[in-house]
Parts: structure tokens; sequence; C-alpha cells
């Protein structure tokens, strides 16, 4: 089974995922750059107040902090800013995220513009990008910005910092901002892609597909999940609403995949016990209960901020749910269990750090911890999968040994009755096309006298002699197929001969290639030949066949005998 060295290793594998390493973090290198490049130009107009700002509250008391600030929602907070325009064509903005505040903008005690959040946008918490033109005649002037608290519960809220400047110059910043979340969305969009094109490529050529789909799946819903994370979808769509069903919409969604590759390792391993069932009941909860609650917020039966708890809550116990049925397997059950429960342990530590994160203080989890979990995840997928394809590929070499060593005469290397058999039946499925089918059966004279001399083992010598004048001969004439169909008897089996001098010739080829290996044998090869070209049609009987060539040789092999008695 020389074809196994050539399958996968353990090493490939390891090799295969540093690689795997290597190219995503010179991609991320590569696509930072190349973000950081296009975003980081603007002009000298721009400006970000966030650092060492002097905020004063409603109580009198002032602090210097970096913005964003958390602060306590029971007071009030401003800060001054002033606005530079080089170019008086091309208006200048003020812009910061409102939410759950009311924000104000005055000069000289007077409110130039002002915004106040509804009470829906209240109890979602949702969070808004502003964007303010200012009239020429403010530029250069001090302008006090004022965030006045609508929360009546005794919690937090956050101070915005502000961008001033040109809108380019300002959507340059906030995309800079975001170089590692887009970088990271990018990224699990193509492997998204790149998986599907696989999984599509070996669905076409009716390979296992392994679990690329998923993976696909996976990838893309991730992704957006990452993008509705970052204020970006703000810049292009004012219904928030719609980006927060998406965000946690994206949530519920996420096990699905995974509970899909779960169930995808129970069918290769043929286990289907009351554990399948729980997961199928689970993929059809998610979906479900995804549904419902979209209907839920868009209607304004529940909150978003409401859902944002729920649903890390409600994927937590849905993820220990998984884990622990897995725990209940033995490993001798399934193989790839701790694979799956390594890919599961990162979703599920997103599930925690973002109710964590929004039980403290209601902002979203830390993506880079979400690429980190999701990147081990991929990681662990991709050895899994090339684990799956190395025992696929081993199970594919061992079977089509043991399908060719089912027809090989294994002393030989020729065809044994069981191919002649298959191969009859071919011919005789495909009678129409075939025509005519030449049939000749070689036997070995005197076979058992040389055993009886010389020992078996020279006996296995003349048969393998013979069988390598009948390859000899089929690599002479195109079309021929050598069978040792039992003993020291032999067929030749040829479609469409083009002559009918056929036989003549393969029997002076048969006596040429035996007197070329008289010289290294002590044992003088003979045989006798018997011959007969057959028209194939429904008639068609093997059995007949093998007769009347078979009364020919001994025909032959009278003749022979006699010759020598001679």
């Amino acid at each position: 089974m020389e074809s196994l060295n050539k399958v996968i290793n353990k090493k490939h594998i390891y090799f295969t995922i540093f690689g795997f390493v290597v190219i995503t973090v010179i991609f991320y290198f590569l696509l930072a750059r190349g973000m950081y490049k296009i975003t980081d130009a603007h002009s000298d107009n721009f400006k970000v107040v966030d650092k060492d700002v002097l905020l004063s509250s409603c109580d009198n008391s002032s602090q210097v902090v970096d913005l964003p600030y958390r602060a306590d929602a029971r007071f009030c907070y401003l800060f001054n800013f002033k606005v530079q325009n080089d170019n008086p064509n091309i208006p200048v903005y003020v812009s910061f995220y409102t939410g759950m505040v009311r924000v104000d903008i005055y000069y000289q005690n007077r409110v130039i513009w002002s915004y106040k959040p509804d009470d829906k946008t209240i109890k979602s918490g949702a969070s808004n990008l502003q964007f303010i033109k200012l009239d020429e005649k403010y530029v250069g002037k001090d302008l006090y910005i004022n965030f006045i608290s609508n929360i009546t519960k005794n919690n937090t809220y956050e101070v915005s910092p502000v961008y001033l400047g040109y809108k380019s110059d300002i959507l340059n910043y906030l995309y800079s901002n975001y170089t590692f979340e887009i970088c990271t969305c990018i990224f699990l969009l193509i492997i998204a892609i790149i998986f599907l094109i696989v999984a599509c490529v070996l669905k076409l050529i009716k390979l296992p597909i392994l679990n690329f789909f998923n993976i696909s799946l996976f990838c893309f819903i991730v992704a957006v999940y990452i993008i509705v994370r970052t204020h970006i979808p703000f810049l292009y769509t004012k219904s928030y609403q719609i980006i927060y069903i998406v965000d946690y919409t994206s949530l519920f969604l996420l096990p699905i995949p995974l509970i899909m590759i779960i169930l995808k390792e129970f069918e290769l391993a043929n286990f289907i016990t009351w554990r399948g069932y729980v997961y199928h009941t689970l993929n059809f909860a998610l979906i479900v209960n995804a549904i419902g609650q979209i209907f839920l917020t868009s209607t304004g039966e529940t909150e978003f901020r409401e859902m944002q708890s729920f649903t890390n809550v409600f994927m937590i116990s849905v993820v220990s749910i998984m884990i622990g049925i897995l725990f209940t397997i033995k490993w001798k059950d399934f193989r790839n269990k701790y694979y799956i429960i390594a890919s599961i342990l990162p979703v599920y530590f997103i599930f925690v750090l973002g109710y964590l994160n929004y039980f403290d203080n209601y902002k979203a989890a830390n993506i880079f911890y979400t690429a980190v979990c999701v990147f081990i995840f991929l990681l662990v997928n991709f050895a899994m999968a090339i684990e799956q394809y190395r025992n696929q590929s081993i199970e594919i070499i061992k079977n089509e040994y043991f399908e060719k060593m089912a027809y090989l005469d294994t002393l030989t290397g020729l065809f044994n009755r069981h191919a002649f058999k298959r191969d009859m039946f071919d011919i005789r499925h495909d009678y129409k096309e075939i025509g005519k089918v030449l049939f000749m059966m070689i036997d070995i004279n005197g076979l058992k006298k040389v055993n009886d001399l010389h020992g078996h083992l020279e006996g296995d010598k003349l048969i393998i002699n013979m069988a390598t004048v009948i390859k000899n001969v089929c690599q002479e004439y195109k079309g021929c197929i050598g069978y040792r169909h039992g003993g020291d008897e032999f067929i030749i089996v040829m479609k469409k001969p083009k002559s009918s001098d056929i036989i003549a010739k393969i029997t002076s080829s048969l006596t040429k290639y035996a007197k070329l290996l008289e010289a290294d044998s002590d044992v003088k090869l003979e045989f006798a030949v018997g011959g007969s070209i057959v028209e194939v049609d429904t008639k068609f009987d093997t059995v007949d066949i093998i007769r009347d060539v078979d009364k020919k040789m001994y025909l032959d092999k009278s003749i022979k005998k006699s010759v020598t008695l001679d």
C-alpha cells in the first residue's frame, strides 16, 4: 500500500496550521497598512477633542479627563471647543455620538443646536453618530457642548469625544479607528467565500465536503456580528433599530453552524443517539427564537437593551448544554469530541464576555477578544478538516487497495477469475458497441511433473513465467487483457480484434516470449493454446465460450504431446 505514504501525516497538519497563521498575520498587516494609508490623510483643520479635556459638571465640580468618559447619570457635563477653517468654500462639521442623553451646543449662553432623544431611544440605549454642519459665523469662536442625562435610574452614560473638521476628514478618522474590525470582517468574508467555493467544488466532483459549508456560514455570521458592533453602519442608515436587530440576530444564529458541525461529525461516526435529537431541537429553538425576538423588537414589545442581556444569557445556556452533552460521550465512540469542544469554547467565551460587558457598562464586547476567539475556532476546525481529509483518504486508499486485491491474482499480478466475471458482465452489457471479442485459453504443459520433481516453488516460478509472457503479449497487442483463470490455466481477452489471423499472431508472440525466458529458468516453459473469435449479442454465454476454447486448447495439447512422443 505505497499510496499511504502520500497521505497527509501529522507533520503536514502542523505545518499547514503554521502556514495558515503566518498567512493570516501577513494578510492583516498588509490590509491594515493599506487601510491606514487610505484613512490617515486629513487636512490641518481636522481635530479630535478627546485628550486632557476640562470637563465641568452641574454640581460645580470639574476634572481633566480623556474622552469617551463614563459619566455618572445623575449629573450633566460640559466642555468647550473651537472650530478652525482655512477654506471658507468647504463647510466644516461638528460630529459626536448621541444616545440616551440630551446634547446642546452653546455660543455665548445661546443654544445653536440641540438633540433630545425620545423615550424609545433612551430605553433601547441606541447610539447615533451626529454630523452638524457649522455656520461660518461660529468658526473660530468658543463653543460649549453640554451632555444632560435622561436616564432615570442610577446608572452611567458615555460623554462622547467631539470630531471637528471637514466631513471627509471625520469619516476617514472614524474608519481608521475601526481598522482592526474592518480587516477582521474582510478576512472572515474572504475565508467564508474560499470555504464556500471549495465546498461547492468538492460537491460537484462528489468528494466529501467535510464541514466547509458550516465553517463558511460561521465566518459570514461573525463578520456581520463584528461590523454591526462598530458605528460604521450608522453612517449609512438612520434606522438604528434594524442595525441592533441584526446585531443580536447574528448572535442567536452563531451557534447554528457549530451544531451543524457536531451533527455532521455524528453522521460520519454513525453516532445517532438521543444527543443528535437534542442538537436538532436546539437548532430549531435558536431559529424560532431569533424570528420571535425580531418580531417582538420591531413591534416595540421588547426593547433592545433587554435583548442584549437576554441574548447573551440564552446563548451561554445553549452552548453550555452543547458542551455538556459532548462530555457524556465516550472517546472511543466519538473520535473528534475534543476537536469539537476546543472549537466551541472560544465561541462560549464570546457570549460570556459580551454578557459581562453589557452588565458592567452597556458597552459592546471587545472586538479584539472576539476576533481571537474566532481565529482559534478557525484553527481548530481547519486542523479537524485536514485530519478528516487524512482519515478519509486513508479509508479510500484502503478500500481501493482491497478492491484491487479482490480482482488480482497475488502470485502473478494478473487479473483473477472474479475480474474475468466482472469484465464479462460489462461485455454483455455493452454488446452493441463491442461487436466481436477474442478469447484464448492457455494451459501450462507438465506443471504437475515439475511440482513432483523440482518442488512447488519451481512450479510457482513456471506459473509466474507464463504470466510474464502473457503480460508482454498484452503490451504488444493493445486491448489484450490477461487473466489467471485458475491453477495453470490462463485466459486472454481482446475486444474488437482487427484481423482474422490475430489468434495465430498472439500464439506466435507467446512462443517468442517464452523462449526469451528459458535462458533464466532451469525448466522449459511449454503450453497449449486454444482460441476463438466470438460475436457478442444478447445470447452471449461465457460458459459456452470457455467450453469451446477449452476443447481447442486440449486439442492443441494432444497434438503437442503426440509430437513429443514421436
